[in-house]
């Protein structure tokens, strides 16, 4: 059996996903370059800023969207499992099971009340494991998407690195730099050696990392999801073959 709806929520979620990649794209662009002297020091830096002040707000909104879709189809995908298989333990309040520790998923699995079939526990106990230490993803899937219910998911806007960035010293040779990332917020700077001029003052590689508070902190947004999404599909394609 195919879960028709279900895969509709990955496909919405992979639409959302990829209109988040493009919003990152137009943040990258909206980059400014100037370069200032130290007020106190003197020295010359090279200060980056992003004029798309907007962007946070649209990430958060497409991250909340692409996450809310996943947990849904594995909802969806659960439900259809349990009306072939135990129609009885369906109610309004029916979610895939995802829990904090390997007890409690067995213990809500093995409750008398669902009265699930053994093959349908086994196959969350020893395939799909839904729990922090074995399938993180969905544990991540569903705390986030708890966090979501309470606050925008604001992202960090960071940068890995500055692209073509070209500096020469007072003899016109090139200065070989390195510019190595950082979590810091806007704007960023870059010190240009003394001595120095800058030749190309280079493109900031734009990351956007969830925040604080996230079970996620500091992981990549982008990465994150597409590694959701494609965990996603393998638990339903697992529960279809089930089925």
């Amino acid at each position: 059996m195919v879960f028709t709806e279900a895969r509709a929520k990955i496909q919405w979620a992979n639409e959302h996903l990829a209109n988040l990649k493009r919003r990152i794209s137009e943040l990258e662009d909206s980059y400014s370059a100037v370069i200032e002297v130290h007020p106190k020091f003197g020295y010359k830096m090279i200060k980056y800023d992003l004029a798309d002040k907007s962007a946070i707000e649209d990430i958060s909104l497409l991250v909340g969207d692409t996450l809310h879709n996943l947990k849904c189809a594995l909802d969806y995908g659960w439900i259809k499992c349990l009306e072939r298989h135990a129609p009885h333990a369906i109610n309004d309040h029916t979610q895939f099971p995802v829990h904090s520790t390997e007890q409690g998923l067995k213990d809500a699995l093995t409750d008398p009340k669902k009265q699930l079939p053994a093959k349908l526990i086994n196959l969350f106990l020893a395939k799909i494991k839904p729990y922090p230490g074995r399938n993180d993803a969905l544990w991540d899937i569903k705390t986030l998407n708890i966090l979501d219910k309470h606050r925008l998911l604001l992202p960090v806007i960071t940068y890995g690195g500055i692209t073509g960035l070209q500096m020469e010293d007072e003899r016109g040779k090139p200065i070989q730099g390195f510019v190595s990332g950082t979590t810091l917020e806007l704007p960023w700077y870059i010190r240009v050696p003394d001595g120095g001029n800058v030749k190309h003052k280079g493109k900031p590689s734009i990351e956007i990392l969830f925040d604080e508070g996230a079970p996620t902190h500091c992981h990549n947004v982008v990465f994150a999801l597409e590694l959701y999404s494609a965990m996603v599909l393998q638990v339903l394609e697992t529960l279809e073959a089930f089925i």
